[in-house]
């Protein structure tokens, strides 16, 4: 009976440890190497050097970069036609709906701090917008340019709104997205 369990024992022992040895090539068993303190202290000194240089890199970068008066009024006049095709887009929008569009602003606002953006899309305010947007462009008089301003507007929003929602579905048809 010993001679049994000694025979069994040594089978399995012949055909574990080469499967053993096989698995841990790939688990990648690190190998214990011993570093002296010298080596370390070497290599953190060096570290922090390389930190402190990189350091020094940035804030020269920062400190060389000006900002010129060319870019800055590029940028102003983007921004002021930004505001302007919002206005627009508000008196658009008032001219049918004023009560109903101040009270959806009045609640975007209150809430755009304690949202996500998307989020705040989902609320039934900004779906309301988006409806009301899309009625203006479907069933008011407005003139080409005015519809434009607020496909312009729909298109920029429509990616931010949940793909199982009836209003995209609404402006994937006025912008003619597949």
């Amino acid at each position: 009976m010993k001679k049994k369990i000694f025979l069994i024992i040594i089978i399995a022992c012949i055909i574990l440890i080469p499967i053993f040895v096989y698995a841990s090539k790939f688990i990648g068993i690190p190998i214990e190497q011993t570093i002296s303190k010298e080596e370390v202290d070497k290599e953190r000194k060096e570290e922090k050097e390389n930190w402190i240089k990189n350091q020094e890199n940035i804030n020269s970068t920062f400190q060389s970069q000006e900002i010129d008066k060319v870019t800055l009024d590029k940028y102003a006049i983007k921004e002021t036609e930004a505001n302007q095709l919002g206005n627009k887009m508000d008196e658009i929008i008032k001219r049918f709906y004023p009560e109903e569009y101040n009270s959806i602003l009045e609640s975007i606002k209150e809430n755009s701090d304690k949202m996500s953006l998307n989020e705040l899309y989902m609320q039934p305010y900004s779906l309301r917008l988006f409806e009301i947007i899309i009625d203006i462009i479907k069933n008011k008089d407005i003139t080409e340019d005015e519809k434009s301003i607020l496909k312009d507007f729909l298109n920029e929003q429509y990616y931010f709104l949940n793909n199982d929602s009836e209003v995209k579905k609404e402006i994937r048809e006025i912008l003619d997205i597949e």
